[in-house]
């Protein structure tokens, strides 16, 4: 990669375009093992750099730097004619395209022969997996260096509108696709981004330019009609499947913070992003339809969203809430994100499975005012006396009475807030129980690293005071202040055995290395059985293990 980019800087740099189609072409090729191994942003850098030098081929430059060359070939199932269309409805200089379509014929890369008209439906099957964008999703070549047409004639183009990769599918299942977070995580920021947003947007600021736009051309699977839902123009495992879970949720969310907060839930629970899809209504619920009704002023009747919301809730059994910011909650002043709590609640722990989470620096604030100022603690008794579904507010007033109507009819206002403010309390106590369950595992990590700089610094005899404390104090470090609770699964907070165990296996093997450098072997082979032993007793595998067995063998030498 670091050739190519040498490479493309030099011929940029002398106007070449004969030599800027031929590594075009080696690009092209690259792509795809680029892609396997992990390395597109390497690939866009290739075609950044190129684009950087002020070429004359400033349109394919703009195609390279944002990786989509590859796909467009694809998409155009390599025909010439097709791919020719494709490049005149990018604004792609006929001259220069004409010198491009030659030369990737001669290598073999483009076929002669035109794609038939009844084939078109097809192409989009065609795409590689995790294709960033399309032509009808956000509009990227109207921000492109020179280009002057307009995002809606790129997305209309010359073609009809197609069938969603979701075409055929049977109903139950349209209804319940979601997007994975590895998806959101990669290709949609990289969507958002080339629509000219910040991941600092809303979802309120996407809506249209992202959301809206992916989905104009191609026909929706539900009606036949053209104007899809965004999931629906999404395809493969890696990033799209039957929702796992389903994401509760303010529209006026920043994105990255949507992010930060489902990547660090996602890691604590140790799931693979890749299969954990998240059922979001913005990207889920067709939302062409939904303008269009608010264009008639029609009113779908309340009971009918109830009806088809529960009935997704029990279908999906796992909510996730997103809370933030923690001192004044945005979720707890919109309707239906608390209609949705309640309604996880009522269903119980067997029909649903409630989960809050919030982004780490929101966390970290939280944990931070409540341990270091009174106020803290103030904030939270503020935040749950301020719950209240009466002046919680929704999109649609309809939405809001109609809400409050049920909420009347099924438990009533008084109840429906007991039920919600006691699950926060809740909440906070285990964000805070959860924090002080980790302490004793941070400060033997913390021990441990200021022991190794000491050692490391030769102060041995201040290192040995260290880790001899850390030592003293295991029994205590592995267990944990909520053993006696009466909530049983508060017992099990805090690190684990085995991640204990091995984190004082390492303590050991560092206190025995301290004292092999002072020459007392017998002290360094006691410590290093220690770990070894500890390791065993705790039926784990670790570094501190293969540490420890290698310092015994240094100390037997």
């Amino acid at each position: 990669s670091a050739a190519l980019i040498q490479e493309g800087r030099l011929m940029a740099a002398s106007q070449d375009a004969i030599a800027l189609v031929e590594q075009c072409k080696e690009l092209i090729d690259l792509s795809s093992t680029l892609q396997k191994v992990g390395c597109c942003d390497v690939w866009r850098d290739v075609g950044a750099e190129l684009a950087a030098a002020g070429s004359a081929l400033r349109h394919l430059n703009a195609l390279l730097r944002k990786a989509w060359l590859h796909w467009e070939l694809e998409r155009a199932e390599r025909r010439t004619g097709r791919f020719s269309t494709l490049l005149a409805s990018m604004g792609f200089p006929s001259a220069h395209a004409e010198l491009l379509c030659k030369s990737l014929e001669a290598e073999g890369i483009l076929h002669g022969d035109a794609t038939p008209d009844s084939e078109q439906n097809t192409v989009w099957a065609s795409r590689e997996e995790e294709a960033p964008d399309s032509e009808q999703s956000s509009g990227w070549a109207s921000r492109d260096e020179g280009a002057t047409t307009s995002r809606e004639h790129v997305r209309r183009g010359d073609h009809s509108p197609r069938h969603a990769p979701s075409h055929g599918l049977p109903r139950e299942e349209l209804e319940l696709r979601a997007l994975s977070l590895h998806y959101m995580q990669t290709s949609w920021v990289r969507e958002i981004e080339a629509a000219g947003f910040e991941t600092t947007a809303s979802i309120y600021d996407i809506e249209e330019s992202v959301i809206r736009a992916r989905g104009a051309n191609i026909i929706c699977p539900h009606d036949h009609r053209p104007g899809a839902a965004y999931v629906d123009t999404v395809h493969g495992a890696d990033s799209v499947g039957h929702a796992t879970h389903m994401l509760s949720y303010a529209w006026g969310y920043r994105i990255c913070d949507i992010l930060d907060a489902l990547t660090a839930w996602s890691g604590k629970q140790k799931l693979d992003p890749k299969r954990v899809y998240m059922w979001m209504c913005c990207v889920c619920v067709n939302q062409h339809r939904v303008k269009e009704r608010q264009a008639r002023q029609e009113v779908v009747p309340f009971d009918e969203f109830r009806r088809v919301f529960e009935g997704r809730v029990r279908a999906i059994k796992k909510i996730v809430a997103l809370m933030m910011p923690w001192d004044r909650p945005t979720y707890l002043t919109r309707s239906w994100c608390m209609y949705e709590m309640h309604t996880a609640i009522k269903l119980g722990k067997e029909q649903c499975e409630l989960e809050v989470c919030m982004p780490p620096k929101e966390e970290d604030l939280f944990i931070d005012s409540v341990l270091r100022s009174r106020e803290g603690i103030q904030d939270i008794w503020r935040t749950i006396q301020d719950i209240s579904i009466e002046r919680a507010e929704a999109t649609s007033k309809e939405d809001e009475r109609g809400i409050l109507q049920l909420v009347g009819e099924e438990v009533g206002k008084d109840e429906f807030e007991k039920e919600v403010k006691k699950y926060v309390q809740q909440w906070f106590l285990y964000v805070a129980s959860k924090h002080l369950a980790c302490l004793p595992f941070k400060f033997l990590v913390e021990c441990f690293k200021l022991g190794r700089l000491y050692s490391d610094l030769g102060i041995n005899k201040t290192a040995i005071s260290i880790f001899d404390y850390c030592w003293e104090h295991q029994a205590a470090l592995q267990s944990t202040p909520f053993r006696h609770a009466e909530d049983a699964s508060m017992a099990s907070l805090g690190a684990g055995p085995k991640e204990i165990a091995d984190r004082l296996s390492k303590v050991c093997h560092q206190r025995g290395w301290v004292a092999h450098k002072l020459r007392d072997v017998g002290m360094a082979r006691e410590k290093f059985q220690a770990g070894i032993e500890l390791m065993r007793d705790a039926d784990a595998f670790g570094m501190g293990l293969a540490r420890c067995h290698d310092g015994m063998l240094r100390s037997l030498v």
